[in-house]
């Protein structure tokens, strides 16, 4: 006895030709290593490591343009959570000033570097007091 193959119902779901096609297409550029630098290339374009063309300075910056110039430049708002003086607010000065002057790291990214080192002094609270009890201490002893 044959089975017959059930009949093909055209349904919403049915993926059309050309689109199982291209998922071919695109499922054997990923596994087969390009055949010449033009595949390659072709292939960095589309996995954003090479430049689009035409080549625009500001390329992949879509989510920066929308972002103001002063909120790279004047981090010192940051720095309202750490203490006043001491050791600790030297220090985030200095990282605020570098972040500041770092024109690769994002707004958002400047940030988390902040509340990463917001998070570490914060946990490291009770060592750095007792440091600074200790350390007041021997200065006193060699006055």
């Amino acid at each position: 006895m044959v089975k017959k193959a059930p009949a093909f119902k055209e349904t919403e779901q049915s993926v059309s030709l050309y689109d199982r096609i291209q998922k071919e297409l695109e499922i054997a550029e990923m596994t087969y290593p390009p055949r010449n630098a033009f595949e390659e290339w072709s292939r960095w374009t589309k996995e954003g490591k090479m430049w689009k063309y035409p080549i625009n300075n500001e390329q992949g910056m879509e989510e920066e343009a929308k972002v103001g110039f002063h909120e790279h430049v004047f981090l010192d708002n940051l720095l309202v959570d750490f203490p006043k003086r001491g050791p600790v607010r030297h220090f985030m000065e200095l990282v605020i000033n570098g972040l500041s002057k770092n024109p690769y790291l994002t707004v958002s990214q400047k940030r988390e570097h902040v509340d990463w080192y917001k998070q570490y002094f914060s946990d490291k609270y009770k060592l750095i007091e007792e440091l600074t009890i200790t350390a007041a201490s021997k200065e006193e002893a060699k006055q």
